[in-house]
């Protein structure tokens, strides 16, 4: 067999896709910009192989998988066949090289012209006996590619030419959605942004409509609480496992179907979860905490829900509750379609959220950064070697070792711009002068099992425990007879002045007669960390959210959520 006429699989990835969709303010283009990226890499593929010619004399196979599922894969003489598409990567066999390159070349043409900035990274090998080994020369070349890509965007403007201001790229046009006949000049990118809102908002139909994209809606009430939440979730370890998965598969056919199941499950799973959190947010009647939306609800608004990265705005009322409610169903769920114990023990999912307070005018875009940030925040302790669970099982004949890490979830206040850098905030505002810390977040969000049913639930009896901060959100939220909202505010501004100042306050509050949550008299946890021993406010997280919180379902109620 001559080299050309070897078969090639090729791994393709739209790279910059955060930078592409998040460079703007404007909520309207971050929705745009998402729905052309959903399956940019797919309709790329479907205009390529139509302009190559086939569907003729080339044979072909796109479809892989319906809406009830994956189809059966088996291998055929095709000229181009999609193995399956997942994480953003798709995979593609084809007859030869050549006509790879062709179609390859197509395909950047499609996404020069339908989203402008994007640009489409490729790894490409010939096809062997082992599908593990392909995968695993795919995943090598494909980060060698993604690191040897020039940082570079498409040629700006020139003296004698007009600039748009958030993109930087050339003006071409004035903004149609500019009031009056003088309106904001915009380049390619951003009508290409809008265009494709335009088709989402109606190809949604009434749903989408009514859901308005602008945030004053989503507030609780203008010019009373203009509070919002900007909320990133992201999967834990999922290329990991995934890999883990099919790196011992050597055959093509059973290691597609696998690959297929997953990416399937992967896909639906989230987008069945974000669903039902949406629902019943949105479902939601108000009443607890002011008025919501003129409608007497709360509304989850999606910005992107893409396989496991899920981002979405929502009344800041409902944030930390909506995380809760989405990380619990979702542990409920396998990369797998099988739900036995050990399939949700092996491939059960878990997820870390970042969330972000904004208020309804602030810059979107400085908002998902400090959500993404948090979620960071949360993954980094969710990955520490306390917070994880390594556990064996027989698999083949042979022991297996796997790790698996629990739901966490960090939070930031955004009052000010500089909060963009937020590890270096956090250095010089929630630490005080005399070294105490402010913050206990990120916390860990418990599945309601026990601890023998699932051994990560060992955090909920840590100081990071999310139940503690919603057990004291419930204690200060109560009022007048269980602990004044005044005192609430002044211990809140009292713990950055250092331990002496708040032990001052705490006499002054023992001596009339008011308690702390838990019934003790220290306000700090003790804890030794990096050979350090640490002073960590107990209850600043719980006193800074008391504005932005509703009152957590007392005990007995939250499992009706899930």
């Amino acid at each position: 067999m001559k080299e050309t006429d070897r078969k090639v699989l090729a791994m393709y990835d739209a790279k910059g896709i955060q930078e592409y969709i998040y460079r703007t303010d404007k909520v309207k283009d971050v929705i745009g910009a998402s729905y052309i990226v959903e399956n940019i890499i797919l309709e790329a593929l479907k205009n390529a192989v139509e302009r190559a010619g086939a569907g003729g004399e080339n044979k072909c196979q796109i479809e892989w998988c319906d809406t009830e599922g994956p189809l059966p894969y088996e291998e055929k003489d095709l000229d181009i066949q999609v193995l399956f598409i997942g994480g953003g990567n798709a995979y593609v066999l084809f007859r030869s090289r050549s006509l790879c390159t062709r179609v390859n070349q197509m395909m950047s043409r499609y996404i020069l012209e339908h989203a402008y900035s994007l640009r489409l990274a490729v790894a490409i090998c010939e096809k062997r006996e082992s599908f593990a080994d392909d995968y695993k020369n795919l995943q090598r070349q494909m980060r060698e590619n993604r690191d040897s890509m020039m940082v570079s965007k498409l040629s700006g403007t020139v003296p004698v030419m007009k600039e748009e201001l958030k993109t930087g790229f050339p003006a071409t046009m004035i903004d149609p959605q500019s009031e009056k006949d003088i309106g904001k000049e915009i380049g390619e990118e951003t009508n290409l942004k809008q265009k494709a809102y335009a088709r989402k908002r109606e190809a949604a139909g009434d749903s989408f409509k009514k859901e308005e994209q602008i945030f004053d809606n989503l507030v609780t009430q203008k010019g009373v609480d203009s509070r919002l939440a900007v909320v990133h979730i992201d999967g834990n370890s999922m290329g990991v496992r995934i890999r883990r998965i099919v790196e011992g598969i050597q055959d093509y056919t059973e290691a597609v179907n696998k690959m297929r199941e997953i990416s399937f499950q992967i896909t639906k799973s989230y987008r069945d979860t974000f669903q039902k959190m949406h629902d019943y947010f949105t479902d939601r009647q108000g009443g607890q905490e002011g008025i919501p939306d003129k409608e007497g609800k709360y509304v989850v608004r999606e910005i992107l829900v893409a396989g496991d990265d899920v981002t979405y705005v929502c009344n800041a009322r409902i944030a930390l509750e909506s995380v809760k409610y989405f990380a619990r169903d979702i542990a409920s769920k396998a990369m797998v379609k099988e739900n036995s114990r050990i399939s949700l023990k092996k491939y059960g999912f878990s997820v870390c959220a970042g969330v972000a307070f904004i208020g309804s005018h602030f810059p979107f875009r400085i908002g998902y950064d400090v959500a993404e940030q948090c979620c960071n925040s949360a993954k980094k302790r969710a990955k520490s070697e306390p917070c994880r669970h390594t556990f064996n099982y027989m698999e083949n004949q042979k022991i297996v070792k796997l790790e698996r890490i629990g739901n966490f979830v960090d939070f930031q206040i955004c009052d000010n711009i500089q909060t963009a850098n937020l590890e270096e905030r956090r250095k010089r505002e929630y630490v005080t002068r005399s070294g105490e810390q402010l913050m206990v977040r990120p916390y860990f969000i418990s599945t309601g099992k026990t601890a023998e049913e699932e051994p990560l639930e060992k955090n909920d009896g840590e100081i990071y425990s999310y139940k503690r901060f919603e057990e004291g959100l419930q204690y200060f939220m109560k009022g007048t007879d269980i602990f004044p909202r005044r005192f609430a505010k002044q211990l809140g501004n009292t713990y950055p002045l250092g331990n002496y100042q708040v032990e001052l306050f705490f006499s002054f509050l023992k001596s009339r007669g008011w308690k702390m949550p838990d019934g003790k008299d220290n306000l700090y946890y003790e804890k030794e960390e990096d050979g350090r021993q640490l002073k960590i406010a107990k209850w600043y997280d719980v006193l800074e959210m008391l504005d932005y919180c509703m009152a957590p379902a007392e005990k007995g109620d939250e499992d009706e959520k899930v």
